[in-house]
């Protein structure tokens, strides 16, 4: 839930509140007293001079008391979907067969899947925070610069041939297209090997 939407769910909240409240179906209604003030409210309200605000009052600390507990519990929820969402697509971006690089604004590894690993005879650890230029020949290096400087532009994704050194073994030719990451500066650079003939 965002916080505008919280806002509007005020009101909501409030008649909720005085609806349970009014049928005694406040949770853990026995804290609502246990403060010192409330003790004073309390006391205040058996007393004929003050009874009537003390009452008023009382009454609206737990109606406050219940729109935050029920503030809680959407706010709970609201996060246990959030995280389940953010589990979802962790594994659909681990478990794509295309492979992902996640590119800072100078061309360095920050992210990658499983696939970007294989296509690439990498390691994590030689991945990682590695500059992507490093990973390739001369020539797709500029081809690499070309790609990213479309992206920048905000020109669709256009596909490069680009060739990889891998650990180990003779370079390897990947289809790549590269976009902003729309979720952080940076590139998503995604890498395909080319169609069989």
């Amino acid at each position: 839930m965002k916080p505008n939407d919280i806002a509007s769910s005020l009101p909501g909240l409030r008649r909720r509140a005085n609806v349970l409240l009014d049928e005694g179906r406040v949770p853990d209604a026995g804290r609502y007293n246990a403060s010192e003030a409330l003790r004073v409210l309390c006391r205040l309200a058996l007393e004929q001079g003050t009874a009537p605000d003390a009452l008023v009052l009382l009454h609206e600390l737990q109606v406050h008391q219940v729109e935050l507990d029920l503030q809680n519990d959407e706010l709970m929820a609201s996060r246990r979907a959030l995280e389940d969402a953010l589990r979802q697509q962790s594994f659909l971006f681990d478990r794509a067969p295309v492979g992902y690089l996640l590119l800072d604004d100078r061309g360095v590894v920050r992210g990658f899947n499983r696939m970007a690993l294989e296509l690439l005879g990498a390691q994590w650890e030689s991945l990682q925070d590695t500059p992507m230029s490093g990973l390739l020949t001369a020539a797709s290096r500029e081809q690499l610069q070309h790609m990213l400087g479309f992206a920048t532009a905000g020109a669709a994704p256009r596909t490069f041939a680009l060739q990889v050194l891998p650990v180990r073994g003779p370079a390897v030719l990947l289809n790549a297209t590269a976009d902003r990451n729309a979720m952080d500066d940076g590139f998503m650079v995604a890498l395909m090997p080319p169609p069989a003939d």
